[in-house]
């Protein structure tokens, strides 16, 4: 018996399982990723009606050079 040497033979079954299994965790991650951004994007457009009421009160009028977000 041979000890020491890589496998000889290529299992395309064991390939294809680990790459479902990358896959998943991928996709899992992504997911992640995306409520994270989702939520960053509610916090900036409350931070934004914030400050625009704000800016409101104090002068009455929008602020200058402060684009609104598209509703």
């Amino acid at each position: 018996m041979i000890q020491g040497y890589p496998r000889l033979y290529y299992d395309p079954a064991r390939e294809l399982y680990q790459t479902r299994l990358e896959l998943a965790q991928i996709r899992q991650i992504m997911q992640q990723h995306l409520m994270v951004a989702n939520e960053m994007q509610v916090m900036v457009r409350r931070n934004h009606e914030i400050l625009t009421m704000i800016y409101q009160r104090n002068y009455g009028a929008y602020p200058p050079d402060y684009p609104a977000f598209n509703k």
